[in-house]
C-alpha cells in the first residue's frame, strides 16, 4: 500500500500559487472593443436614469481602471483585490439601502451594476475577467431598454450590437490564440485566407443584417396583450426631487406668467388643448389642435386619461370647485380617497411620462387611489381633481393605480351587456339602487352630489322637456342616462370646429334645437345639462383619449389632438360611469386594439408607421400605388414572362453549382463515365446560358481542365495511383509529343495552389486559353490518327 501524501500547509499552498504562471491578456483590441462595449451599456444605463451625481465618477473611474489593469496585469495586485473587496460591500449595502427607499426596485439595480463594474475594471488582467465586464454590460443594456420609452434607444442598441459582436470575436480567437493566423472567408466566391482584422470587418455586415432581420421578425411575431402585467410603478428618478410650489391647489397652466389661477382667456399657453383644463372653459371657443406629442402612456387597461371633472355651468361655461382638500404624506405612494369601493371596481395601473410642459393636473383614469410622484402634497375637491403644486415639466414620470368602476365582471353584470338592457337587468339595476340608497344615505352621499344637480336659470324648458320624452320607458336612472346618451350619439353631427354660437344663447339649448352640429365639448355639455335636468348627478370632464398605440415601444402616444370631452354620471352603487355622447367616436376608449392581442405585428406596424407620413405624401402614395397597381395590370404577361425566364436562369444556376461539385470529385478520383461526360456536357451548356459575370474564372478554369483530362483518358492515358498529377502530365507530354499539356498544368497547378487564388492575369488568361485550345486540337487529331489506323 503506497504511503499517503503529506499535507500541504496555508503557507506552502500561497506559495504555490504566488508562484503559478499568470496568464494574462495582452490584446490591445480585445481590450478596446470591451471597454467600448461595456461603456456605451454604462452611459445608456445612466441617460434613462437622467443621469444621476455618481454618473459621470463611475464612468471616469471604469476608464481609469481599464488602463491601470492593463499596464498591471502581469502581477497579482492583492492589495487592489482586496480593497476591491471592501468597496463591492460598500456597494452592496448601498443597494439594501436604496431598495428600502425607492418605489423602483430597478434604480438600485442599475446603481449596483454600475458601482461593481467600476470596482471591478480595477482588476481585469485575464480574458475571463473581461468576459465578466461583457456579461455587466449585456445586464445593464438590457435593465435600460426597460427603463426608456423613446425609440431613440434604438440607437445605443444598435451601438452597443456591433461593439459587442466585435468583443466576441475578439474573445473567441484570444480563448484559441489566433491573434496573429489569418482566417479563412468560407462565404467568399474566392477562397482568400485574410488576416484578423479584415475578417471582422467582412463579418460585421454579415452578422449586423442577419440579427436586425432576425431581431425584427421575432418582434414583429411576438404577442402583445392588454394585460401588459405592469409590476413596477416608477415616478420621476430622483423621488425626492423638491418642484419649487407656485400654487396651493389652483390650476395653473405653463407659460401663463403668474401664479394665480387663470381666466379662462389665457393666450401665452402653449397650445389650444391646455385651454380645455383651465379652471374656466368658455364653450365659445373654436380652437384648432396640433399634433404634437403631450405625454407617454403604458396601461394595464382601457381607460379615459382624465384631467378636470368641472362642476358649474352657466350656459356658457364651465368651472371648477374651488374647496380644496390638501392630502400630504411623508411616504410613498399619496393615498387619494374615495367615496366608492367595492366588487365594483377594477385596479388599473398607469404610467405617464410628460413630453412637453402640462398644467399642475395629475392625468389619470378615474378613480385615482395610490399615486407615486416626486411631491408630498396633492390638492383635490368634490370633483375629484387631482392637482400639485408645481407645474408638469418636461420629463416628469408617474404612476397612478385607479380603481375604476364599470371593467370588472360584477359592473359589467350591473350595467348589462353592451349597455343593452332587457327586462331582468333593470330589475337587478333597481334592486341594487334601492337597497343602496339608505346606505349611501347614512354617508351623507346627497350632500356630497348636491354640487353635480347644480343648472342656471338658462337652461329652457324645452331642454328638459326632450330629457324627459327620451328617458320616458326608463325603469331607472342608468338606463336613463343610456338612452340620452344614444339619442345624441344618433341624433347630432360632430364637426371639428363647430360653427359660432351666438352669445345670447344657452349652448345646450342652440346646439340641440338649432345648430345640431357640435364638438364633443358641445355633446358633453347637453348630457350632463339633460342629466341633471333629470335629477341625475351628472359631471362635464376633460382629458385625452389615447388612439396612438406604437408598437415598437409598447406606449401611447398622447398628442393635442386627443385631446377630448366626455361624462361622468354617477349610479350608486357602482358610482361614477364614463358616458360618451360624441357621435363617431367609440362607445368606450379601447386602449389596446383588438388586433395588438394578435399573434401578428406587421400590419399594426404599418399603420404605425402610416400614421407618421403626412397627409399630402400619404396621398401621392396611394396615387403612385394605384399608378404600380395599373402598371401591373397592363404589363402583367411580359412581367409574368420574365419573372419566369428569372427563376429558370436561377434553377439553371443552382444546377449548374451543384454539376460542378460533382465534377470537382470526378476530377480528384479521376472516375470518368457516361454519366460524368453528360454532366460535363451539361455543365458547358449551361455555361454559355448564364451570364458570364455570375460564373467565378475558377469554375471557367476548372471547365477547361476537366476537358483537357478526359480527351487524355480517351487517349488511354491513366494516372497510376501511385503518380502525382505533376509526372502524369510529364509523361503524357513525353508520349504524345504535346508541350502545351506541361504548360497548361503549370497555369492551372499555380490557378489552385498559388498566390492567384482563381484569378488570373489577362496575359495569363490569353496564354491559358491559347494553351488549351492548342492542347485539345491536337489531342483531337491524336485520336483521329489513331482511329484511321486502327480502320487500316
Amino acid at each position: 500500500m503506497p504511503p499517503s501524501p503529506e499535507p500541504i500547509s496555508i503557507t506552502e499552498s500561497l506559495r504555490r500559487y504566488h508562484n503559478s504562471p499568470q496568464y494574462s491578456e495582452d490584446s490591445l483590441i480585445f481590450r478596446g472593443f470591451c471597454l467600448l462595449t461595456s461603456s456605451i451599456a454604462v452611459i445608456a444605463a445612466l441617460h434613462q436614469m437622467e443621469w444621476p451625481t455618481y454618473g459621470f465618477i463611475a464612468l471616469t473611474a471604469a476608464y481609469i481602471g481599464n488602463i491601470f489593469s492593463y499596464f498591471t496585469r502581469k502581477s497579482r495586485n492583492w492589495t487592489v483585490k482586496i480593497l476591491i473587496s471592501f468597496y463591492m460591500l460598500w456597494a452592496l449595502f448601498d443597494f439594501f439601502q436604496e431598495l428600502a427607499k425607492e418605489t423602483d426596485t430597478r434604480l438600485p439595480l442599475a446603481k449596483l451594476l454600475i458601482l461593481l463594474y467600476t470596482g471591478h475594471s480595477f482588476d481585469v488582467p485575464r480574458r475571463k475577467d473581461l468576459d465578466y465586464s461583457q456579461m455587466v454590460a449585456f445586464i445593464l443594456i438590457a435593465l435600460g431598454a426597460v427603463l426608456t420609452s423613446s425609440m431613440t434607444y434604438g440607437l445605443y442598441m444598435l451601438a452597443f450590437t456591433i461593439s459587442a459582436y466585435a468583443t466576441c470575436y475578439c474573445s473567441y480567437r484570444s480563448e484559441r490564440r489566433q491573434y496573429d493566423e489569418t482566417v479563412k472567408l468560407h462565404f467568399s466566391r474566392q477562397k482568400q485566407n485574410v488576416s484578423a482584422k479584415h475578417a471582422a470587418g467582412s463579418l460585421f455586415t454579415k452578422a449586423i443584417a442577419s440579427v436586425a432581420v432576425i431581431s425584427a421578425i421575432g418582434f414583429a411575431a411576438m404577442p402583445r396583450y392588454q394585460s401588459l402585467r405592469l409590476q413596477s410603478l416608477p415616478s420621476s428618478w430622483n423621488t425626492r426631487l423638491n418642484f419649487p410650489a407656485i400654487s396651493r391647489g389652483e390650476i395653473i397652466l405653463p407659460n401663463s406668467g403668474s401664479g394665480s389661477a387663470s381666466d379662462g382667456k389665457n393666450a401665452s399657453a402653449q397650445g389650444g388643448d391646455l385651454l380645455s383644463f383651465d379652471a374656466i372653459v368658455d364653450l365659445d371657443q373654436r380652437l384648432t389642435l396640433s399634433h404634437e406629442k403631450v405625454m407617454l402612456l403604458r396601461s394595464n387597461a382601457e381607460c379615459y386619461l382624465r384631467g378636470v371633472a368641472f362642476t358649474n355651468y352657466d350656459g356658457h361655461h364651465w368651472r371648477v370647485d374651488k374647496d380644496l382638500q390638501e392630502i400630504t404624506s411623508t411616504d410613498s405612494p399619496l393615498h387619494i380617497p374615495q367615496l366608492f369601493f367595492g366588487d365594483f371596481h377594477q385596479r388599473i395601473t398607469q404610467i405617464i411620462q410628460i413630453e412637453r410642459d402640462m398644467p399642475n393636473l395629475v392625468f389619470a383614469a378615474y378613480a385615482p387611489v395610490n399615486l407615486y410622484m416626486p411631491t408630498n402634497t396633492v390638492y383635490t375637491d368634490k370633483a375629484q381633481n387631482l392637482r400639485v403644486p408645481f407645474i408638469l415639466e418636461k420629463g416628469t414620470v408617474y404612476s397612478v393605480i385607479s380603481q375604476n368602476p364599470a371593467h370588472s365582471q360584477q359592473s359589467m353584470q350591473f350595467l348589462g351587456t353592451l349597455y343593452r338592457f332587457n327586462k331582468q337587468d333593470a330589475a337587478y339595476v333597481a334592486k341594487y339602487q334601492k337597497a343602496s340608497n339608505k346606505t349611501y344615505k347614512r354617508m351623507h352621499l346627497h350632500e356630497h352630489l348636491a354640487p353635480f344637480l347644480q343648472l342656471p336659470n338658462s337652461v329652457t324648458p324645452r331642454t328638459k322637456k326632450l330629457a324627459k320624452e327620451i328617458t320616458k320607458d326608463a325603469k331607472n336612472d342608468l338606463q336613463r342616462a343610456l338612452m340620452l346618451t344614444n339619442y345624441l350619439r344618433s341624433t347630432y353631427i360632430y364637426q371639428t370646429p363647430p360653427p359660432p354660437y351666438p352669445r345670447d344663447r344657452d349652448v345646450c339649448d342652440y346646439f340641440l334645437f338649432e345648430a345640431k352640429i357640435g364638438h364633443c365639448e358641445q355633446f358633453a355639455t347637453s348630457l350632463t345639462v339633460m342629466a341633471r335636468s333629470l335629477g341625475i348627478p351628472a359631471r362635464y370632464v376633460t382629458g385625452y383619449v389615447p388612439n396612438h398605440y406604437n408598437p415598437l415601444t409598447g406606449y401611447y402616444e398622447i398628442r393635442a389632438s386627443d385631446a377630448h370631452s366626455w361624462v361622468e354620471i354617477c349610479i350608486p352603487p357602482v358610482g361614477w360611469i364614463e358616458f360618451e355622447p360624441t357621435a363617431g367616436q367609440s362607445e368606450e376608449p379601447m386602449l389596446l386594439p383588438k388586433d395588438m392581442e394578435q399573434a401578428n405585428m406587421f400590419e399594426v406596424i404599418g399603420k404605425y408607421l402610416a400614421e407618421m407620413i403626412p397627409p399630402r405624401y400619404l396621398e401621392n402614395m396611394r396615387l403612385l400605388q394605384r399608378a404600380f397597381v395599373d402598371f401591373m395590370s397592363a404589363w402583367r404577361w411580359p412581367l409574368l414572362a420574365a419573372a419566369i425566364l428569372f427563376t429558370a436562369f436561377q434553377i439553371l444556376k443552382m444546377l449548374y453549382k451543384y454539376a460542378g461539385k460533382l465534377l470537382s470529385k470526378a476530377d480528384r478520383e479521376e472516375s470518368w463515365n457516361a454519366l460524368t461526360a453528360g454532366l460535363h456536357s451539361f455543365a458547358k451548356l449551361a455555361r454559355r446560358l448564364i451570364p458570364r459575370q455570375t460564373v467565378s474564372p475558377q469554375d471557367i478554369v476548372s471547365e477547361q481542365y476537366r476537358e483537357i483530362m478526359i480527351a487524355l483518358q480517351r487517349q488511354g492515358c491513366r494516372r497510376q495511383p501511385s503518380a502525382t498529377m505533376r509526372s502524369f502530365m510529364e509523361r503524357c507530354t513525353a508520349e504524345l509529343d504535346i508541350p502545351e499539356l506541361r504548360a497548361v498544368y503549370m497555369l492551372w497547378e499555380r490557378q489552385q495552389y498559388g498566390s492567384a487564388l482563381g484569378s488570373f492575369s489577362r496575359e495569363e488568361e490569353r496564354l491559358w486559353n491559347d494553351l488549351t485550345a492548342s492542347a485539345l486540337q491536337k489531342l483531337k487529331q491524336k485520336k483521329t490518327e489513331k482511329q484511321h489506323e486502327q480502320h487500316l
